[in-house]
């Protein structure tokens, strides 16, 4: 005979924790992705600081604006300060002033 007090769980039961999982995740993930943009952007505002700054140090020890390759030449920047972390490019402007480009596709 089968005994009818066994422990397990229900088809119902089981479905009602995937429907809960379902929806745990359903929230999770858009806010997971929007965290990830809100850092890459913060990344990039900290590049473009660090090229301003490095723009001032040039303009100061030789009194001219540099253009980025003078930049590389002497060692204020490196290759990858001039890329953000979400694929914009840094540049430098005829005026010293440094801006960013649209994304690049890839």
């Amino acid at each position: 005979m089968m005994n009818l007090n066994q422990k397990a769980f229900t088809l119902i039961e089981m479905m009602i924790v995937m429907l809960v999982i379902t929806v745990i995740l359903a929230i999770t993930i858009p806010n997971i992705f929007n965290q990830r943009q809100a850092v890459e952007s913060k990344g990039c505002d900290a590049y473009i600081r660090v090229v301003e700054s490095q723009v001032q140090s040039y303009k100061m020890k030789y009194e001219v604006i540099p253009a980025v390759s003078n930049l590389k030449e002497v060692g204020f920047i490196q290759g990858e300060e001039l890329k953000c972390p979400d694929g914009r490019s840094i540049s430098i402007q005829e005026t010293g002033q440094v801006t960013v480009d649209a994304a690049s596709e890839l």
